[in-house]
């Protein structure tokens, strides 16, 4: 069985923490984009999943790969937004 990861883009913080547990459920591991220059405020909910959550580092990726990464959103965009959109948090 394949990995199954989530990305929450394009935000730092967490808005909802029963939306994160629920992703918990269906993702086994949720990233998010974190400079290594950047002290994060996360909630009691987003520490006691520390095994689930983890971080990207901006930093690794190259100027190609952030144009690459723009195309796809842009090309992608009503797919993704159709899929993974959070007025679809409730199904």
């Amino acid at each position: 069985m394949a990995a199954n990861f989530g990305l929450y883009y394009p935000f730092i913080h967490f808005k909802d923490d029963n939306w994160l547990k629920l992703s918990a459920v269906y993702f086994d591991k949720m990233y998010r984009i974190v400079p290594s220059t950047y002290t994060t405020e996360d909630s009691d909910t987003v520490r006691d999943l520390e095994g689930f959550v983890d971080v990207v580092r901006p930093e690794w990726a190259s100027p190609a790969f952030g144009e690459t990464f723009g195309q796809f959103i842009h090309q992608y965009h009503t797919r993704l937004v159709d899929r993974y959109g959070v007025a679809k948090a409730d199904q």
